[in-house]
């Protein structure tokens, strides 16, 4: 591993949230919402809009771990449509928080890390 020529610049969040997949009994966009101190609600996916408004000129580390498992959960929930309706808002819900990360500078300051899927041996 080759050093840095200059060291980075010391960088401290104003927040750091985090969702696990694996927390099954919540709604990842109400989850992070809530920890970023907004409510969205648990029937709808936010929009790019909502989720800029939310971190709009904050230094955000947003760490997301196993997510597929999360969507797979959500799919197996109630009956089929119930089950593709909650996969689909997860799905809407992350997608558009991607978007508002990548799309609005008054996002620039967060960043997202979203770890892989664990497999136990």
């Amino acid at each position: 591993m080759l050093p840095f020529q200059n060291p980075l610049p010391v960088a401290v969040p104003d927040v750091v949230v985090s969702f696990t997949g694996r927390a099954t009994d919540k709604k990842v966009w109400v989850s992070l919402g809530a920890a970023l101190g907004a409510t969205f609600s648990s029937d709808r996916a936010p929009s790019e809009e909502e989720w800029r408004d939310c971190l709009k000129e904050r230094s955000a580390l947003i760490l997301l771990d196993e997510l597929a498992f999360y969507l797979v959960h959500a799919a197996s929930q109630g009956n089929k449509e119930d089950g593709t309706r909650a996969a689909t808002l997860a799905s809407i819900a992350l997608t558009t928080l991607f978007g508002a990360v990548r799309d609005y500078k008054e996002c620039r300051r967060s960043v997202l890390i979203i770890g892989p899927a664990m497999s136990y041996a």
